[in-house]
């Protein structure tokens, strides 16, 4: 956070609105920059944050099944939204990060499409899937979605909001003009909920009869309505909630993304946040650590669609805006980026005015099975998993005598983008009892190879490693060549 010390200065409105943003959207770049701007933590003031009291949190687990009764009434009044803005440039695509295949042809959008087709077909309702794209993703998912025009299932787009990039030094905008693309992003899943009501879709789906929304990232592929309890549709409803952010069990591997926290010297030291761990130091993150903070965000969301929008109309919505520093190689230079997250409008389901409650659910580590890296690419395409087609579902192999996810670790120089990905493991091994993989430098995996317990392969500077087809490596440590080592 000590970027926020620097001598950035507030951006004039008029100066959005002669690079092409409307008024409407200039506002809103304009309060996302001043909320940024107003932020009054301190990099010293980070030790004192402290984590939610256990009250606020629900377990899953102990929650009550749906009655059966009341499930196509509940269903009836859902819709489905699915943050669709991402071109994965972090693994290299240049092209909509939700059209890539994971399983057997299937991409990102075809198991969001296959997921909602299914709760339509099962239980007799016509829940909508919407997709929030963004500029860089709006014409390319429109195109794919063609093939589903036939289909059981309405899809809808819209694209959310596009704001000038950022000078790195001063926080000022950069582009003259909005003609050249480089000079635009896209700031967040959190853009969600203005961008709802700014286009008039809230108040479409509320005049449709129509009470929550769910939202999560298109790439989550365990952000599903429900299997075949529905616990957190029947929570929402029967507690009449107007937000609920879903939780999970944090592992050492979860590091893009938030955990919830208080301020205990804010003047509203009560009110829960979503704290992103990329705005805190290196050196203040053992603070953070998941002993004392062991729950981490999934970012999806339950939303009362009415509740949301009496707090943006009444101009008691808030989201906190948190800023990135992102290298655009076309133009050689250092860009900031305000971003939001789904997950903070939470802080905005609080006051005591409100006639119901927000709540954190601890849901299980199945309904956060996100691809952000290719070693979680790795894990959902291996026999780790089943996927039914037919539900869009990815289920864990029964076979699997560990009940944990295994941690895997790739190289970042030698396996960060998919393509790097796919020519050095053309096939996935088997990791049906591994416990830890990880993989660094010059290294090529063949077929039919099995990985047991902890398997590390880390190949020295200028030399290479081939794990040759059919190898099974249990316990093992290889180092150079292929010089093998019991672990």
């Amino acid at each position: 956070m000590s970027h926020r010390q620097r001598n950035f200065k507030p951006i004039k409105k008029e100066e959005a609105v002669s690079i092409g943003l409307s008024e409407e959207d200039a506002d809103l770049f304009k309060d996302l920059h001043d909320s940024f701007l107003q932020k009054h933590l301190t990099s010293t003031d980070l030790d004192i944050l402290r984590p939610p009291p256990s009250d606020f949190f629900v377990d899953y687990k102990s929650l009550p099944n749906v009655d059966e009764s009341k499930l196509k009434e509940y269903l009836s009044q859902v819709i489905v939204i699915k943050l669709n803005g991402g071109q994965g440039t972090h693994l290299g695509l240049s092209t909509t990060k939700s059209t890539i295949e994971l399983h057997d042809a299937f991409s990102f959008l075809d198991i969001a499409v296959q997921q909602v087709e299914y709760v339509n077909n099962t239980y007799g309702v016509d829940i909508p899937l919407i997709l929030m794209n963004s500029f860089h993703t709006d014409a390319e998912t429109n195109k794919y979605l063609t093939k589903y025009n036939q289909r059981n299932i309405k899809i809808s787009t819209f694209v959310q909001h596009k704001f000038p990039r950022l000078t790195k030094d001063t926080l000022g905008i950069h582009p003259k003009d909005d003609q050249n693309p480089l000079e635009w992003y896209t700031p967040g899943g959190g853009d969600v909920y203005l961008t709802l009501q700014q286009r008039g879709l809230l108040k479409k789906y509320i005049n449709e009869g129509k009470k929550y929304a769910f939202i999560s990232n298109i790439e989550n592929f365990g952000g599903v309505l429900g299997t075949n309890n529905f616990k957190l549709i029947n929570l929402v409803f029967s507690q009449s909630l107007n937000f609920a952010l879903e939780v999970t069990d944090r592992i050492s591997t979860d590091y893009l993304g938030g955990i919830l926290v208080q301020n205990p010297k804010s003047t509203e030291k009560n009110r829960v946040l979503l704290q992103e761990l990329n705005q805190i130091p290196s050196e203040k993150l053992k603070h953070f650590n998941v002993k004392k903070f062991p729950f981490w965000n999934t970012n999806s969301v339950w939303v009362n669609l009415e509740a949301l929008e009496k707090k943006i109309t009444q101009g008691h919505f808030k989201l906190e805006a948190n800023a990135s520093i992102k290298r655009v190689e076309e133009l050689q230079k250092d860009f900031h980026h305000l971003v939001t997250a789904v997950g903070t409008a939470i802080q905005s389901f609080q006051d005591t005015d409100d006639d119901n409650r927000s709540v954190a659910v601890i849901v299980p580590r199945t309904r956060y099975r996100s691809v952000k890296s290719t070693a979680d690419l790795m894990i959902l395409q291996s026999n780790l998993y089943t996927m039914f087609t037919e539900t869009g579902r990815y289920v864990s192999n029964p076979a699997r005598p560990f009940r944990d996810v295994p941690t895997v670790k790739l190289g970042y120089e030698h396996f960060a983008t998919v393509r790097d990905y796919k020519k050095r493991i053309p096939h996935v091994p088997d990791l049906l009892e591994l416990h830890h993989l990880t993989i660094c430098g010059d290294v090529y995996i063949g077929p039919n190879v099995v990985f047991k317990g902890t398997v590390i392969i880390v190949a020295n500077h200028g030399e290479r490693i081939d794990i040759p087809e059919g190898a099974v490596l249990e316990n093992k440590i290889i180092a150079g060549t292929l010089r093998i080592l019991d672990h």
